[in-house]
């Protein structure tokens, strides 16, 4: 008998990305019974956010669900999904900020440390720029937009604060969907400060010459058994938990980089599922600034990209659009030998929202890879339409392997 668990890229990736894989693989060795029932457990990788969609919409309904933090399993609880907590923490992280050290020292000397507070203020005040991931799919994209929101009106954040949003919001560059941005804007250093989980920071060497300083709630990786699941399911994910939780097992966690900063602790005030769900949507009404966007991806659909590069592509065009305000303007591009316009620019209404659906589903992989016409290309097409609307924000998104 065997349960299947969505696990968050931290700890269901490779190499030091990897722990709950090693542990599964441990586990399973065992062959513990239930019932007299050899039990096993699998991992799928999955973003905490993404792992929420698919549970919330009954597209798919694993066994077990552990996001990075608890805010996801709020969320589930307040929409009537019915989850048992099977653990408030299985292993320890944090969520934080990493900055240069120039910037650390820039706000120290101006607000004596660094807070909410002083990070939004510097923002606003243009002295930095912040690049933080998509609260929709990351962990450390959500924890820090509660945090804004509530430092905005810590009474009721869906207030007037939408207003200080926009203002927050207004100069800082896109919001960046996963680490592997991260990482290429670390390296190109082109912002001041990146949210980011501790774990990510001690195992991504490109982070090394940042400070790292916790801020928002634990990042403990919290453990749900879905109801949905049968009782004897529900059991293993238990077992499991239990497993994850013996003393080895933690040690070697440590090894992995998490349970690093157990002594820091967040006091906020207690927030609904409701409420982080409403949060979500003011963002995504006001990411923006008050600015329309102009977005067009650029696809490597290379022979490199065949079997499951190709299909990993298409999931994470499919799951970005699913962000993409009606107010912003999308165009979508491929290239391998040649470059190929799928989806010329348009504003991303229902139409065009079905046109890029189906550009993307019929995306193949085969080729060269003209990744240089691809960009000019692009970059044409976004110029071109910003004579049409010259007050709009720029981007240009590679997806790619």
């Amino acid at each position: 008998m065997n349960a299947e668990l969505f696990v968050s890229p931290e700890k269901a990736g490779s190499g030091k990305d990897g722990l709950f894989n090693e542990l599964a693989e441990e586990f399973n060795k065992q062959n513990k019974k239930i019932d007299g029932k050899t039990v096993s457990v699998s991992i799928r990788p999955m973003a905490s956010g993404t792992g929420l969609d698919y549970v919330e919409s009954d597209t798919y309904t694993p066994d077990g669900y552990t996001p990075s933090n608890q805010l996801w399993g709020k969320m589930l609880e307040s929409n009537g999904t019915g989850i048992t907590t099977v653990a408030d923490r299985t292993i320890g992280n944090t969520g934080g900020l990493l900055m240069k050290e120039s910037t650390y020292n820039q706000i120290t000397e101006k607000y004596k440390e660094v807070t909410v507070d002083s990070l939004v203020k510097s923002v606003i005040d243009d002295d930095l720029l912040l690049g933080y991931t998509n609260p929709y799919t990351s962990s450390t994209g959500l924890s820090l937009l509660t945090q804004l929101m509530y430092h905005f009106d810590s009474e009721n954040p869906l207030s007037e604060s939408v207003e200080s949003l926009k203002a927050f919001q207004k100069d800082l560059p896109s919001t960046l969907y996963n680490t592997l941005q991260l990482r290429e804007v670390a390296k190109n250093g082109t912002v001041d400060i990146l949210s980011i989980s501790y774990q990510t920071y001690i195992n991504t060497p490109e982070f090394k010459q940042y400070k790292y300083v916790p801020l928002g709630i634990r990042q403990d990786s919290p453990m749900y058994s879905l109801n949905a699941t049968t009782a004897e399911k529900r059991q293993v994910v238990e077992e499991f938990t239990k497993f994850i939780q013996e003393k080895s097992n933690q040690e070697k966690a440590s090894d992995y980089g998490f349970n690093q900063l157990d002594d820091y602790e967040y006091q906020t005030n207690p927030i609904d599922g409701a409420t982080i769900t409403s949060i979500q949507k003011l963002w995504k009404e006001n990411k923006n600034g008050g600015k329309p966007i102009i977005a067009v991806f650029v696809a490597d659909v290379s022979g490199s990209m065949d079997g499951s590069p190709i299909q990993s592509l298409k999931q994470s065009l499919l799951n970005s659009s699913k962000y993409i305000g009606d107010d912003a303007f999308v165009g979508l591009v491929s290239y391998s030998s040649d470059v190929t316009i799928e989806l010329p620019i348009e504003r991303m209404n229902s139409k065009q929202r079905s046109y890029f659906t189906g550009a993307v589903k019929g995306l193949t992989a085969d080729g060269g890879t003209a990744t240089y016409d691809g960009t000019l290309v692009a970059l044409d097409m976004v110029q071109q339409k910003l004579k049409e609307i010259p007050d709009a924000r720029p981007i240009i998104c590679f997806i790619g392997w």
